[in-house]
């Protein structure tokens, strides 16, 4: 457990025991959780809520590991699920966003043969729910 530096924000992490064998490049796999954090502290940067939280997670289950990107801040618009990764599309325009955050992770996971689930949690927040096949040798 962590805070997010200057943004008061509880950063939690709940790994799975070893290395999770996929398939990708590791700077890719980096970009797809940069990119997710960063909307999820511009989400909880913009609300005013106690215990401000981003949980990241990783687990395998049959045949796939899982990373899970979960924060307690303002969820996602209500679009339907493809106009969330469109290449520009941004609700933060006015505050500088590019629009190509969400659009970067889906050309990695789909690059990797995963699959990628936005939904809105209990908490009011955000969850992104990734998997990507487990590799287990040629």
């Amino acid at each position: 457990k962590m805070r997010v530096q200057s943004h008061e924000i509880l950063f939690e992490t709940t790994l799975a025991e070893g290395k999770l064998p996929i398939k990708a490049n590791k700077v890719h796999i980096e970009l797809i959780v940069n990119n997710l954090v960063t909307n999820s502290v511009n989400a909880l940067d913009t609300c005013e809520k106690p215990n401000k939280t981003i949980r990241i997670a990783t687990k395998s289950t049959g045949g796939y590991a899982y990373l899970i990107v979960y924060d307690n801040g303002i969820g996602l618009p209500d679009v339907k699920e493809e106009k969330l990764f469109d290449p520009f599309f941004s609700t933060r325009k006015n505050a500088g966003g590019t629009g190509l955050g969400l659009a970067i992770v889906k050309m990695f996971v789909d690059k990797y043969k995963g699959a990628i689930q936005p939904m809105n949690n209990e908490d009011g927040g955000a969850t992104f729910i990734i998997n990507f096949p487990l590799f287990m040798g040629d």
